[in-house]
């Protein structure tokens, strides 16, 4: 298998870990997280609401809109904080405590990019907002929208392939529109000043999107790993042999590390020949 790690563990390692994925399944475990992460949604769901609504009606509805959106991210910030201190309490949870922490970090993203975004939006006056902006501001609500559709299918076990795309295809269209209105930006916009501070807001409202795509790429990672105690091992198997292709050993799992390492003294994997001290090979087919 290359550097790192012997071929025992592609074996052993991916067998323990696959038994050990559906004990889990059927163990009664914490599902408060579900709704925490959907509480984070409609914080989001709602700040983009609010950006959306000043862009649209100006500069005077803005200063509003931001003070309440930075209020929103305070209540943001104290849901990852409950979310954070669950997880250290927590023994069994219904997705890797690494996948809790990816998508709840990754949703607080969104958050402070919308409130960013409204600050200056704010503190460099732009009004009137140019057409642009307010587009992209609805593209950030667009998103927000399916980031709830996505969440609400997580919970129920449901797919959530189809709002990953529908995000993705939404960045993809956030690019076209901003990369363009810096482009006219810098043909038509004479003063240095108002350019730079036009072009930094256009980077703000794209780095808010892109981190909507952050979520939905975190959120179908988390699709796959569990697709393995879904669908067995082979419905693991590729991901697990193209990683390790690529990589010279297989992708990091704490769950099967800690299933590895718990092996009784004298029972560790040898090297070379795949046996457990006292049992017949293990192999994966």
């Amino acid at each position: 298998m290359g550097r790192g790690i012997p071929d025992c563990y592609d074996s052993v390692t991916v067998r323990f870990s696959h038994s050990f994925l559906i004990v889990m399944r059927f163990l009664p475990h914490e599902d408060k997280f579900y709704g925490l992460f959907l509480k984070q949604v409609e914080i989001i769901s709602e700040a983009s609401r609010l950006l959306l609504d000043g862009v649209r009606t100006g500069n005077a509805r803005l200063q509003t809109s931001a003070t309440a959106i930075n209020v929103l991210e305070h209540r943001g910030d104290e849901v990852i904080h409950e979310i954070f201190t669950k997880l250290n309490q927590t023994f069994i949870t219904p997705l890797d405590p690494e996948d809790i922490h990816s998508l709840s970090s990754a949703l607080d993203d969104v958050m402070d990019g919308i409130e960013d975004t409204a600050h200056r939006l704010v503190s460099y006056r732009i009004d009137p907002v140019p057409a642009n902006m307010v587009a992209m501001a609805e593209i950030v609500a667009n998103c927000a929208r399916a980031l709830r559709r996505a969440f609400e299918a997580l919970e129920k076990n449901h797919t959530v392939m189809e709002h990953a795309i529908e995000i993705n295809r939404l960045e993809n269209e956030a690019d076209l529109i901003g990369r363009a209105a810096v482009a006219d930006l810098f043909n038509k916009e004479k003063d240095p000043i108002t350019l730079i501070k036009l072009k930094e807001v256009y980077d703000f409202f794209e780095d808010t999107i892109d981190s909507c795509e952050d979520v939905a790429d975190v959120l179908q990672n988390v699709t796959v790993k569990n697709s393995l105690a879904d669908g067995g091992v082979d419905a693991g198997r590729q991901p697990l042999r193209k990683a390790s292709r690529q990589s010279g050993r297989l992708p990091f799992n704490p769950r099967q590390q800690t299933v590895a390492t718990r092996l009784p003294m004298g029972r560790r994997p040898r090297r070379g020949n795949g046996r457990l001290s006292g049992r017949p090979p293990l192999s994966v087919r």
